[in-house]
């Protein structure tokens, strides 16, 4: 006789699993650069002509790490041009416009850097569609990729990239969400035949079981709550100048700060000798930026300071933090 029923559920069930928008729209990897550089190969197959990547104008790099989001590119041999950026780090409508109008744009690349929006997506999402460009929005710093807040950042363009270790912590993973079909073909339905297509070191599984035990509201809790108790400190030392004071919807990587006068690197190794040991996103561009193109670009990069806000750090430490910071400075002032 012919069983009713399985023993065991499929792993695929063409009621659940296959009308899953998270299961169809995600591939993990091991890092957002492995995301980014799968995508650039997925985009050069299925396309034809040099069109460029459109990348914007504040990428760092290190000696030990290189550039996340350059070196796929490199890599890719990709044909690439830059857009510029303000001293907040935002990007003018009008500034992308003129380089979608000349034709030679295939992918924009949109950075949401520290979690923040740094132009209007809605806008940049029509001119994409109107010049048949594939939209990808860098969301390393932006907590996902499952979607759980009202921050619509990493939905709005045709694909994002994230960095589980950079919101979540450890030292490795990342993910690439397939959001919309698109005039490329990258298609979340499309998700297994680019898994299949390309060569994607895999998520380690120590990562996997770790996010799965992550509570992400109590993560962007916290974020935020570190961000404007620290924010409401920071805002009133002299010589500090946040570069988003306000919050919004945004669940926040860190919180960056201008250090005025020079003094950046001072206060940064300041604060190292007390304990305090902070990050600098990013102190050095990639040589392929020149300061004769972009010179707002450089101000920001010879002034920036990224203090913790994640997880990890306590908020009874905020205090302390707040107030080594400001006698720091005003001894470097003095």
């Amino acid at each position: 006789m012919k069983e009713l029923f399985p023993k065991e559920p499929l792993l695929r069930s063409s009621t659940l699993s296959e009308k899953s928008d998270e299961a169809r729209r995600l591939i993990f990897t091991d890092s957002a650069r492995s995301a980014w550089r799968t995508l650039l190969d997925a985009f050069k197959v299925r396309t034809t002509g040099p069109r460029k990547v459109l990348l914007p104008a504040y990428i760092g790099y290190t000696d030990r790490e290189g550039s996340g989001v350059f070196d796929p590119v490199r890599d890719t041999e990709s044909p690439f041009s830059f857009y510029a950026v303000d001293t907040s780090l935002k990007t003018a409508i009008h500034e992308l416009k003129t380089h979608l109008e000349s034709g030679d744009i295939g992918v924009l690349l949109v950075v949401h850097w520290f979690g923040f929006a740094h132009v209007d997506m809605n806008a940049v999402s029509q001119l994409c569609r109107q010049h048949n460009v594939l939209l990808v929005e860098d969301c390393a710093h932006v907590l996902g990729p499952v979607r759980m807040s009202a921050c619509p950042l990493g939905s709005i363009g045709d694909a994002a990239i994230y960095s589980l270790h950079k919101m979540y912590g450890g030292s490795a993973g990342g993910a690439l969400a397939l959001n919309t079909p698109s005039g490329f073909a990258l298609d979340p339905r499309d998700r297994k035949a680019i898994s299949d297509d390309f060569a994607i070191p895999p998520c380690p599984r120590e990562v996997m079981e770790a996010l799965l035990a992550v509570d992400p509201s109590a993560v962007a809790k916290h974020r935020r709550e570190m961000y404007k108790r620290t924010m409401s400190g920071l805002s009133r030392i002299p010589g500090l100048r946040p570069l988003f004071p306000e919050l919004g919807n945004s669940t926040p990587q860190t919180l960056p700060v201008v250090v005025e006068n020079s003094l950046r690197e001072p206060l940064y190794f300041a604060l190292r000798e007390q304990g305090i040991t902070l990050t600098a996103l990013y102190y050095r561009l990639i040589p392929e930026v020149t300061e004769e193109q972009f010179a707002q670009a450089f101000e920001v990069s010879r002034s920036i300071l990224n203090f913790p806000v994640h997880q990890s750090v306590p908020q009874v430490a905020i205090d302390e933090v707040v107030n080594r910071t400001s006698d720091a400075l005003a001894r470097l002032s003095g």
